[in-house]
């Protein structure tokens, strides 16, 4: 599973169970393939990518799916103007990608065909279907944020209802499901998010699927993260030149631990500003340690040496799930925890002018060329 587009932990699951025969009728399909002669996509920018124009009307809901066998496919939908609308990277199937989507307006939209893997090629089959009770409760899942406060819990509460009643039943679409969810009620601090997670933890613990039951421990993670602030942070894992990391070490400095994905556009964004902070503090007991979700180790140390990253960063290459993401529960990239000379997390999710802040009252003023 891949934690949503706007930043990506990676832990691919399978299992998902075959579409009936007798499911909805198609709407719209094609058959096509992703070649090298594609353009890049302007969002996945290192992946090759193909748009297919598709009617739709305003306010029904439709499910998208684009399934490949070749290659770890990555949906997305926007507007007729190339306005983003909605964008995934996964299915239920390993390398499949679904949307539950409903336009505010009735018209043809782009639906872009693209990959998740830098320039990976190949078949695929895009299809859309009217969307089902479930699709339609992930649809209002997945979009929390966009809804009043008062409208997120009964949402919620069905959410946790359907899983606990599913129970051994629980497959990798309910993991994605559970884990978009899971990425929305941090982001809008949904009240007493802990409590969720344990009750979600619990269900997904007694699924037959043994990748589904996986999912329970990174609910654990989540659990145990957010309960980190003033408490010690364990790191541990392989720097890119395959020695252990130290962590010990670190024990009398402020460390920013950034959670990251090399591939996508947020950990660039954020990248003047960390660099900004660490070239002003290094001198005054300040260090970064970095933890990478990436899937290839060849993209990562490549943009390690042009980004001129001069801190460590862990990561264990061949693993389809960095430890140490799981272990935190992360559900979202990027993600930084700020450490005092302690070892105790001071902030789980420390951004921007917060970080200069922390740094500032810790280590002194920023001093001004």
């Amino acid at each position: 599973m891949r934690f949503g587009w706007l930043g990506v932990v990676v832990m691919v699951v399978g299992g998902a169970r075959p579409a009936s025969a007798d499911g909805p009728k198609k709407l719209f399909t094609v058959s096509d393939s992703l070649t090298a002669a594609e353009p890049l996509d302007n969002v996945m920018k290192y992946s090759h990518a193909k748009v297919h124009l598709c009617p739709l009307d305003a306010g029904k809901y439709y499910r998208i799916d684009l399934e490949s066998k070749s290659f770890n496919a990555y949906l997305r939908v926007e507007s007729a103007e190339g306005e983003n609308l909605a964008a995934n990277d996964n299915g239920g199937h390993i390398f499949d990608s679904r949307i539950a989507f409903r336009p505010e307006r009735s018209g043809d939209y782009r639906l872009i065909a693209t990959s998740y893997a830098p320039r990976a090629t190949g078949a695929y089959t895009l299809s859309v279907v009217p969307a089902s009770a479930r699709d339609i409760l992930e649809f209002k899942a997945k979009n929390l944020p966009d809804l009043a406060p008062k409208e997120r819990r009964p949402i919620v509460e069905e959410l946790r209802k359907a899983m606990a009643e599913k129970g051994k039943i629980l497959d990798a679409h309910d993991v994605l499901l559970a884990f978009q969810v899971a990425q929305n009620l941090e982001r809008v601090r949904f009240p007493n998010t802990t409590d969720i997670f344990e009750d979600l933890a619990k269900s997904f613990s007694l699924a037959a699927d043994s990748q589904a039951a996986e999912f329970s421990k990174t609910l654990q993670g989540a659990i145990r993260r957010l309960s980190l602030p003033g408490k010690q942070m364990h790191l541990e894992g392989a720097k890119l030149d395959g020695k252990p990391l130290d962590w010990a070490s670190y024990r009398g400095k402020v460390v920013l631990v950034h959670f990251f994905a090399s591939h996508f556009d947020p950990a660039r964004v954020e990248l003047p500003d960390i660099r900004k902070m660490y070239v002003a503090y290094k001198d005054r007991g300040f260090d970064i340690v970095g933890v990478s979700g990436d899937l290839n180790a060849k993209a990562l140390a490549k943009f390690m040496e042009k980004e001129k990253l001069p801190w460590v960063c862990i990561y264990e290459p061949g693993k389809n799930t960095q430890p140490m993401l799981c272990h935190y529960g992360i559900f979202t990239l990027p993600l930084t925890m700020l450490v005092g000379q302690d070892g105790k997390v001071i902030s789980n999710n420390v951004r921007g002018a917060e970080l200069q802040r922390h740094l500032e009252k810790l280590l002194g003023p920023l001093e001004q060329n």
